[in-house]
């Protein structure tokens, strides 16, 4: 399998349908990809008081 050099970044104010676009999107690629990549790497942040970020939601907060 080979890596995979795209990573995605959630939690950087983005609307909550960019991130049902991007499930959608990440779902197609693995479809078509499944049998060349092992992962598709996602990190999270959360929002930090006295950041920029402060006010972003978030998105374990959808899951609940």
């Amino acid at each position: 399998m080979r890596s995979v050099l795209e990573y995605y970044i959630i939690g950087t104010g983005e609307t909550e349908m960019e991130r049902i676009e991007l499930a959608f999107a990440l779902r197609d690629l693995f479809d078509e990809l499944s049998t060349q990549i092992a992962s598709i790497p996602i990190t999270v942040l959360a929002p930090i008081a006295g950041t920029l970020l402060e006010h972003v939601t978030l998105i374990l907060e959808y899951v609940q």
